[in-house]
């Protein structure tokens, strides 16, 4: 089992990574689950394309809301690899909820496949996604349990300026009594086994509250 939390894809430690869980597969099979309709299919062919780039194939799309075909579900959870996209944390995780997939992906991870989370589906990946408003996500659709997956035993916020943390996002960090990771968009973040790898550029929360804050 490797779980990896990313901002953005497309950094060297994330491509890094994400090769990594290609050892010993002759081209790993990847499927995509949209935390948002993409009716053009956008973001997803963006993806394949990235997956392809590194001889993977990724050929299994789950669109959660009006299109859900629990058909695909079967071959999703049968991928070396499932990609959880970035977009609405609080939309993505109620409709994973109501689709009562996350028990199904718990069990595919314990059981040795591969979680790749970027932006919204790294914060999924953590026990909650109290953090979630850090990075100017609204429950605008009354999500009242913010559970998450829990596989990464972490709280983390994507897509921080560390050179440029603003006074406003300083006071909300300080409000939630946790140690955050506070994840830039060159950075990775790899769970491995019950072991935290961390590449690239990042900083906790914590380690931050008695220096100075420059905004």
């Amino acid at each position: 089992m490797a779980i990896i939390l990313l901002s953005q894809p497309d950094n060297e430690y994330a491509v890094n990574q994400i090769s990594a869980l290609s050892q010993n597969k002759h081209t790993p099979q990847v499927a995509y689950i949209a935390s948002s309709p993409d009716p053009k299919r956008q973001f997803y062919q963006q993806t394949q394309a990235y997956y392809a780039a590194m001889d993977m194939q990724l050929n299994c799309y789950l669109e959660l809301e009006d299109n859900f075909d629990v058909g695909m579900v079967k071959q999703l959870l049968e991928a070396d690899i499932i990609h959880l996209s970035g977009g609405d944390t609080f939309r993505f995780l109620y409709w994973l909820k109501q689709r009562h997939l996350l028990p199904a992906l718990r069990a595919y991870a314990i059981q040795g496949g591969h979680i790749v989370g970027v932006s919204a589906g790294a914060m999924i990946l953590s026990p909650s996604i109290m953090t979630a408003p850090l990075c100017g996500d609204i429950n605008s659709i009354g999500l009242t349990d913010d559970t998450g997956l829990g596989l990464a035993r972490l709280l983390y916020v994507p897509h921080i300026d560390l050179k440029n943390i603003s006074v406003d996002l300083w006071d909300q960090i300080t409000q939630i009594d946790s140690n955050i990771l506070l994840a830039s968009d060159n950075s990775a973040v790899v769970i491995d086994n019950s072991q935290s790898h961390y590449f690239g550029e990042y900083q906790w929360s914590d380690s931050l509250k008695e220096g100075k804050l420059h905004g």
